[in-house]
């Protein structure tokens, strides 16, 4: 009977355990993207000169490659592996939104996904706007 009590409680302590590890890699992982640092989306800001007029576009490349850098070097030992896609667009004039194709988007959405130990699917996005990035700056 003591046996049992044993193994029991041994087998209730190491499920916590791995519940309490699993949440804080959870938590730790989705506070890394969700914080994302806007000065990344800043970074790849580019402004464009068309005939004198100047209007504010995102460099596709720099994007992706600040922010694949970024998640490499702060998720490190917490996943082994994530998925991350980015999809740039635009809102017509009817505010419906519309994937973006150009050279020269405005708005991003960025898709992360990942799986700890075959148990938990995650998946965050965030959505960035250059006008409301701008807007954010001008009222603090």
């Amino acid at each position: 009977m003591n046996m049992w009590l044993i193994l029991v409680a041994e087998f209730v302590v190491m499920a916590t355990l791995s519940t309490s590890c699993l949440t804080v890699n959870t938590t730790k992982t989705k506070r890394c993207f969700t914080e994302l640092p806007v000065s990344l989306i800043e970074n790849s800001i580019y402004v464009i000169d068309e005939e004198g007029r100047f209007y504010s576009s995102l460099d596709k490349k720099r994007l992706e490659t600040n922010v694949k850098d970024y998640l490499s070097k702060n998720l490190k030992g917490l996943i082994t592996s994530y998925e991350i896609s980015f999809t740039y667009y635009t809102v017509d004039l009817d505010n419906k939104y519309v994937i973006d194709f150009s050279d020269d988007p405005m708005n991003v959405e960025i898709n992360f996904k990942c799986n700890f130990y075959n148990v938990l699917d995650l998946n965050f996005y965030r959505c960035f706007e250059l006008r409301n990035l701008y807007d954010e700056r001008e009222t603090n």
